[in-house]
């Protein structure tokens, strides 16, 4: 009698143990989701903070070539150049070298804003794996996909410069093309 309740109680325990069990891993498993959320939202606003700071730099980037455009204008009509020729053609050159400059800038701003909402979606969709159906496996699924989508995106911006530290110093965020731009568009 004693050896059927100490299996009773073993057997009972042992349904206890699995039912917190599995109540932890419900509980871990919202956690993770809720986690994973609140880095998808993360990502939405890198890349609205992305394409502000391309607006920015194209902003601040036409200014300045065109402030040169200018400065070319004035120096020919300054030396009685006629802007015909020659000199028209170096100010058309010069004109369409600001443009191009600018698409660039508009390109990549949007590309990279593109891929962060991409990693946002990704990490959307882990997710929503988080916690469905397979029960840890899929919960350990989930997590290694938005652990992915988290390390993929710092390292597709430039967050990680191979020395353990990150890059946002050398981040093409950070520094922009503007000071690029000013030197190649100079009139040199």
């Amino acid at each position: 009698m004693l050896g059927g309740l100490a299996l009773g109680a073993s057997i009972g325990g042992g349904l206890l143990s699995m039912f917190g069990g599995q109540s932890a891993a419900q509980a871990q498993a919202s956690a993770a989701k809720s986690a994973a959320l609140l880095e998808a939202e993360y990502l939405e606003q890198q890349a609205f903070l992305t394409e502000t700071a391309g607006e920015y730099e194209s902003f601040t980037t036409e200014r300045s070539l065109y402030e040169q455009f200018g400065k070319q204008v004035n120096a020919f009509a300054r030396n009685g150049v006629d802007l015909s020729g020659s000199a028209l053609r170096e100010l058309t050159i010069s004109k369409s070298k600001i443009e191009q400059e600018l698409a660039v800038i508009g390109f990549n701003t949007k590309a990279k804003a593109d891929l962060i909402r991409m990693r946002a979606n990704a990490t959307r969709a882990g997710a929503a794996n988080i916690g469905s159906g397979g029960g840890l496996l899929s919960t350990i699924g989930g997590l290694l996909n938005v652990g992915a989508g988290a390390i993929n995106t710092g390292a597709n911006l430039g967050m990680f410069n191979g020395t353990g530290t990150t890059g946002l110093a050398d981040s093409p965020l950070s520094a922009g093309t503007s000071a690029g731009a000013s030197y190649r568009y100079g009139g040199q």
